[in-house]
């Protein structure tokens, strides 16, 4: 309903304001504590939403969160003619005071997890204005994008790691079938990822593994890089990404 009644405004962040994220929220909460689920929410990017998130846990209920990076990275004062198509996702790009209030929930421990949506469309159905996808790619700036948190936002690393691996891990390894993720420990499924803050990472086009071929942050060089990534135990082949 509430879609329905922005269907006619003139711009995809306009037809999607925060207003429907925080309805939306308040129904997932009542469905997760009325039928006593394990609760996430995804892709989280309005910040007056998170008083309810955390009236929820106060009463008990087993809600987390998630965040992506380019509701951290970018705002709506960002999206340009030439770059709307590219900046069009699901939910959309919010105010400046959003993406402040969404960083310093992930810091503080409000957020849980640092979540990646991947999104690989091509840079031409990007560009489509009549049918543009949402969505963006970010599996190969994942890492690099970790190190801004790190070294120009005051990010430990302990909660680095707490949101990259810890905390997904929690969640998904009761469904692993007897593989555990997050954690550097015995038992414990080695698979992670080395980076090096010494070494800086310029984002181009020429250097991207995925398919689509393009990021949206291509030009922009990021404080540190990956060093290696680790898969069960193997270090990872550079292969090409879907």
């Amino acid at each position: 309903m509430l879609l329905e009644q922005h269907r006619g405004e003139a711009t995809h962040e306009r037809r999607r304001p925060p207003v429907c994220e925080i309805s939306a929220t308040r129904f997932a909460i009542q469905m997760i504590e009325k039928y006593g689920l394990r609760g996430k929410l995804c892709h989280y990017s309005v910040g007056e939403g998170l008083p309810l998130i955390r009236d929820a846990r106060r009463r008990g209920i087993n809600v987390t969160c998630e965040v992506t990076p380019h509701h951290l990275f970018f705002d709506e004062t960002q999206i340009t003619d030439e770059n709307r198509g590219r900046m069009q996702m699901n939910p959309p790009l919010r105010g400046p005071s959003d993406r402040a209030v969404l960083l310093e929930a992930l810091r503080n421990g409000e957020l849980d997890y640092l979540a990646t949506d991947h999104a690989p469309h091509t840079i031409e159905e990007k560009q489509n204005p009549a049918k543009c996808p949402s969505g963006q790619p970010h599996l190969d700036t994942y890492g690099p994008f970790v190190t801004w948190l790190l070294v120009e936002r005051g990010f430990t690393p302990e909660r680095i790691a707490a949101v990259c691996s810890d905390n997904p891990g929690q969640f998904v390894n009761p469904y692993t079938k007897g593989l555990r993720f997050g954690r550097i420990e015995p038992g414990y499924t080695a698979s992670l990822t080395v980076l090096n803050l010494s070494r800086p990472t310029k984002i181009t086009r020429e250097n991207l593994k995925t398919k689509c071929g393009w990021s949206p942050f291509e030009g922009l060089t990021f404080p540190g890089s990956v060093e290696a990534v680790f898969v069960r135990g193997k270090r990872a082949a550079g292969e090409r990404r879907a």
